[in-house]
């Protein structure tokens, strides 16, 4: 069925009042031990009538309506109030969450980190890994960087993810304060291509 952009705009609105979005996780397993060390927040809509709605269905257009906002926000709460869930259950991993470049600009993440704070009731922020792509990143580098310190200030991770993909600035790479960098597959897979590729 395709969607319009006049039913996403109505829908993904009810959708967030309406509780229709679900959090799915990934595990993420340390390969040497195969140790659970912790999750990938990821993002799923389940609409009454029309079911599962892939992401590449509804992000895109959630980024360009402004409509990522809200959804980023209860992306952040959600995530708190799960890792609260299993902490309660012995689970002592993190969980990352990606970010979008429009709760930078439009959205109140400041605000939005310290009701993730609160909703932890004493948990360590520390276990939550907040990831920006590296062209969102480098879109506006001084101001992100800005962000993601104070969010680094907070005790949050930061990650920096598709590291290879857009601007490749080493260079910046200290403005950021990154805890994860995740390389993008693009560089891996030219590792054999002997050594520049390999540096």
């Amino acid at each position: 069925v395709e969607t319009s952009r006049r039913w996403l705009h109505d829908h993904i609105d009810l959708g967030l009042q309406r509780g229709e979005f679900r959090m799915y996780y990934q595990p993420l397993v340390r390969l040497e031990d195969r140790k659970l060390t912790g999750f990938e927040a990821l993002i799923r809509w389940i609409h009454p009538e029309r079911g599962f709605i892939m992401p590449g269905d509804f992000i895109p257009y959630a980024e360009e309506s402004g409509q990522i906002v809200p959804m980023g926000r209860w992306t952040l709460m959600a995530v708190a109030d799960q890792l609260r869930a299993w902490d309660a259950l012995g689970f002592d991993g993190e969980i990352a969450v990606n970010l979008s470049s429009r709760q930078f600009t439009e959205g109140d993440l400041m605000g939005d980190a310290r009701d993730v704070l609160a909703r932890l009731q004493g948990l360590d922020p520390h276990r939550i890994k907040l990831e920006v792509t590296e062209s969102m990143a480098m879109a506006n580098p001084h101001q992100t960087a800005e962000a993601l310190q104070q969010l680094a200030k907070m005790g949050f991770k930061i990650a920096i993810d598709d590291f290879g993909t857009g601007y490749s600035s080493l260079s910046y790479l200290h403005q950021f304060p990154f805890d994860t960098l995740k390389i993008d597959r693009s560089f891996v897979m030219r590792l054999h291509q002997g050594r520049d590729a390999q540096e």
